[in-house]
């Protein structure tokens, strides 16, 4: 008979065993999102807009699918073990303003990429070029702009704790 867990390890356990879960439909997911990717490439021809359709469904797609596992996740998993501090309000708000944030920063980053392989020699150094400064931009940018629409921040107390991280 193996060991009782302690309480720190309880919530580990259920975890492991979710993340196994989503891995497994991530992985079948992005097989799906291979042959979208194959697909689309066959029809290079096709107008941007069909393009668009093409990146958005795989997106749309892993979102439905990922649902009921973030749903189990916060309110089943994290509620257990007295980790969820969301309501329902509040996990659906925050994942419409998730879905917004990601059609007003990725569609445009979608088209500028499409826009490159689409008139650019050497598409994917420059599209990877591009991307990589998008990405550092919005690293100086998120924790001012996008990471408060979700997260409630409020400055550390003095005490021992903020001398310390000081250091």
């Amino acid at each position: 008979k193996p060991a009782e867990l302690s309480a720190g390890e309880r919530p580990l356990r259920h975890h492991s065993v979710y993340r196994f879960i989503t891995n497994i439909t991530r992985l079948l997911d992005a097989r799906r999102l291979w042959l979208v990717r194959r697909i689309g490439s066959l029809l290079q021809h096709i107008a941007c807009r069909r393009r668009f359709d093409f990146s958005l469904t795989p997106h749309l797609g892993q979102s439905l699918i990922s649902l009921p596992f973030s749903i189990y996740d916060t309110f089943v998993i994290e509620q257990k073990f007295g980790f969820n501090r969301s309501s329902i309000k509040t996990f659906i708000m925050d994942r419409l303003k998730g879905l917004l944030l990601g059609a007003v920063i990725g569609l445009p980053l979608a088209a500028a990429v499409l826009w490159i392989f689409g008139n650019v020699a050497n598409a994917w150094l420059w599209a990877w070029i591009f991307v990589t400064c998008f990405q550092l931009i919005l690293t100086y940018l998120a924790p001012t702009y996008i990471m408060p629409l979700f997260n409630k921040f409020t400055p550390m107390p003095d005490g021992e704790l903020k001398q310390k991280s000081k250091r």
